[in-house]
């Protein structure tokens, strides 16, 4: 049994103990909520921050966030906060910095009488042994989630912290099992979950026409999944029911309908050197159901979700290459009709045929390879943001034709080049086709591989230009720092439904790779002699890795971000526990491995949470990565927010424990690759420092200390140095780490103007 606590919250979400996903606080409220302490349980006499992360006009990421100012540890196992809400919240996802993330974050939504609803969250995890969901002294966590609104802080209101869960209520649900469908399951029984607030969750198993009565139950909404028996699904297979004041009793009762045994399709496409896969779409003849399959090219795709006796519709989706239109058809087919058996696995043939396309309105284009040494030969590849596929040889020395090309955007990738002993990579990845004439597509030379990196980090989603579908301008942010690289945070997978595995920025639906989100804003910064690293991961949100189900579907994603962006260096920022998903790392870990032989220039970094004496992750992501030959560029610990224990035990400097944290690494990646020496190794680290006040605002790091910082990095030559964010160099007032200012300590702010920070970093790469 817990003992009781008090949790005082006050701050912003961002770095916490290694923690890294930082937020747009672009405005906050204080709401306190007093304790009577005659009720039990009552919400802890708590201060909470409401923060708009960012904000448009159809929709906001809003955060929640706690932090323990108390004496001791507060178990947030079981924990529950609830606020009201304009609408309803579906999915909450957080930053859990320096503890485990939590096994399940569930979500209840009641309607009020006012037309809003009452949001519960509730926080719960699982007895594996590695689990610690103690909140330290200092430490904070947040909650996340989004809204359809555009949203100020006051749109939340009436937030309460239960520690210790919330009072029972006199609910009550009936559920009544149906009798045996058939003879085949009458020794089986109904089993079915019950799902509600705060987390509930129970399961029953009922024998055959027998009833049972759950009672005090909270009010709320509650769903019963019922689960098939045997071949014969449930129906329905889901009841919601919500109980009230007014209605709190309620009886759910369900049947079974016919048997549905599985069944299996099969197909082989050909083999093809430039398309990696395409998608295998099965219609439900009956119902129209559609479901949605990749089919990789060269290799076997089994479909077994089928429902036997059912007919179906199964349709492969082409591509045009060169202006022909290759279409794939199954025994002959473009639609291949079948009826699903169970004793037999419908198999068809594939093949391909080919069609012109219609080139009317096409536009003559010739190309000019320029940076190449002379008749060097290359193959130019243009993709049409319409999936049009433009592939030819060219060579360098004068214009050469290319084709007619469909008017409109493309992306242009190429091999790297060797000559000579020399690497040259593509520099031009985008061109525009509007009117007939030569396109130049650029190479450059690679430079030295040892040459530092000054890469602060670029929060995608503040001041993004969603008028333009991108990222605020780079070359702004650019001229205006001095830095002309930048660390773009964060690539995730789908927050809002996590069966699908597509790259998206920030995990929101309307940032994605596919449709070249941000592309402009790169393009024009390489354009002004500027770069990009990428950046997957982070604290908050659902990692590509556990979104793709398997190491070919991720393959996938990562591939599209580098063709899309021709960017050929990719950070991994693991943390919150994410390094041990296994599953999830194994995957990121094999299709890196794959990537690197596909484009020999690809570099790899991993940044991880960090501290004088721990490096998270470390055994989890570095070491199999290495063990599978990744050529790891860098590896990069996050030195911020280390919090009281660390000043007091080592040294009461956020700068120097950064220091001992980067050296205490070097002694790590010393054992992983013993035939580097001291220079060697130190070539292989980083550092990502948050400048001004940390969230842990024992932490801070002063212009001075970042001087130290730079200066100190440069002695040592290490390969990568950035900081938390490019858009933090502002001057400001505010007593918490802010998402855009470095904030203020003791009423003094940490910066007179804007940029100071990116001077003092900027000293790392200047002669």
């Amino acid at each position: 049994m817990k003992q009781n606590t008090y949790l005082f919250v006050a701050g912003t979400t961002l770095a916490i103990t290694g923690a890294f996903l930082p937020v747009s606080a672009l405005a906050s409220e204080l709401i306190v909520v007093q304790q009577s302490q005659t009720q039990a349980p009552q919400p802890a006499p708590v201060q909470t921050e409401v923060i708009v992360d960012s904000a448009s006009a159809n929709w906001s990421n809003l955060s929640i966030k706690i932090t323990n100012t108390l004496a001791q540890d507060a178990d947030i196992d079981g924990m529950v906060v609830t606020f009201v809400s304009p609408q309803d919240v579906t999915s909450v996802w957080g930053n859990f910095g320096g503890i485990s993330y939590p096994n399940n974050i569930a979500v209840n939504s009641t309607p009020t009488a006012e037309g809003k609803f009452l949001i519960q969250v509730t926080t719960t995890y699982s007895d594996d042994s590695w689990i610690n969901s103690m909140l330290a002294v200092g430490g904070a966590i947040s909650l996340q989630f989004g809204l359809g609104v555009n949203a100020t802080p006051e749109t939340i209101q009436d937030v309460k912290v239960f520690l210790d869960g919330v009072e029972t209520g006199d609910g009550q649900i009936t559920l009544t099992a149906p009798t045996a469908p058939g003879s085949d399951v009458t020794d089986q029984k109904a089993t079915a979950t019950l799902s509600g607030p705060n987390g509930y969750q129970q399961s029953f198993s009922l024998d055959w026409q027998s009833s049972t009565t759950v009672d005090a139950l909270t009010y709320g909404a509650y769903i019963l999944d019922v689960n098939p028996v045997g071949a014969y699904p449930a129906k329905p297979a889901r009841q919601e029911q919500t109980l009230t004041d007014e209605n709190h009793q309620a009886e759910l009762s369900w049947g079974y309908g016919e048997a549905i045994y599985p069944a299996s399709f099969r197909l082989t496409l050909p083999a093809n050197d430039l398309v990696d896969s395409t998608t295998l779409t099965m219609t439900n003849a009956s119902s129209g159901e559609q479901s949605y399959y990749q089919a990789p090219y060269g290799r076997e795709t089994l479909v077994d979700s089928l429902a036997h006796a059912t007919a179906y519709h199964a349709e492969l989706t082409g591509y045009r290459l060169n202006n022909l239109q290759h279409t794939l058809l199954m025994n002959g087919e473009q639609s291949f009709e079948f009826v699903a058996d169970k004793d037999q696995i419908a198999s068809p043939d594939v093949t391909e045929t080919t069609q012109p396309v219609d080139t009317a309105n096409f536009i003559e284009t010739y190309i000019q390879l320029q940076g190449l040494p002379v008749n060097q030969s290359t193959t130019l590849t243009l993709v049409h943001s319409e999936q049009d596929i433009y592939q030819h040889p060219l060579q360098s020395g004068g214009p050469e034709r290319f084709d007619l090309l469909r008017p409109g955007n493309y992306t242009v990738s190429a091999p790297v080049v060797e000559v000579d002993g020399k690497r040259y990579l593509l520099a031009t990845t985008s061109l525009v086709s509007s009117e007939a004439g030569i396109a130049t597509v650029q190479f450059v030379e690679q430079t030295d591989d040892q040459a530092n990196i000054l890469a602060p980090y670029k929060d995608t989603s503040i001041n993004a230009d969603w008028a333009n579908g991108g990222m605020e301008s780079l070359v702004d942010l650019a001229n205006q720092s001095g830095n002309k690289h930048f660390t773009l945070a964060f690539v995730l997978g789908s927050e809002w439904n996590p069966d699908v595995c597509e790259a998206l920025w920030g995990g929101q639906p309307d940032m994605k790779v596919s449709q070249q989100w941000g592309k402009k804003q790169i393009d024009d910064l390489r354009a002004a002699g500027g770069d990009v690293i990428i950046s997957f991961g982070g604290a908050n949100g659902r990692y590509l890795s556990q979104a793709c189900a398997t190491e070919d579907l991720l393959y996938a994603e990562y591939k599209k971000v580098i063709d899309t962006y021709q960017v050929y260096h990719l950070d991994f920022d693991v943390e919150m526990g994410r390094e041990n998903d296994a599953a999830a790392m194994a995957r990121m870990v094999g299709a890196l491995t794959r990537l690197q032989a596909d484009y020999p220039q690809l570099k790899v970094s991993f940044t991880l949470a960090a501290a004088p004496d721990i490096i998270r992750g470390f055994d989890e992501v570095v070491v199999p990565a290495a063990k599978a030959g990744i050529n790891i560029d860098s590896v990069n610990p996050m030195t911020m927010s280390f919090g009281q224990w660390y000043h007091d035990t080592y040294v009461d400097d956020t700068a120097e424990l950064a220091i001992l944290t980067v050296e205490f690494l070097k002694d790590k990646m010393a054992v992983l690759y013993p035939e580097l020496d001291e220079q060697a190794l130190y070539q292989k680290l980083g550092m990502i420092p948050m400048q001004g006040l940390n969230d842990l605002t024992v932490d801070s790091i002063s212009l001075q200390q970042a001087e130290r910082l730079a200066t100190w990095s440069k002695e040592k030559n290490l390969k990568y140095l950035s900081f938390w964010s490019i858009n933090r160099d502002h001057s400001c007032n505010d007593a918490w780490a802010s998402a855009t200012c470095s904030s203020a300590k003791d009423g003094v702010p940490f910066q007179s103007e804007s940029w100071q920070y990116s001077e003092a970093f900027l000293k790392f790469i200047k002669p």
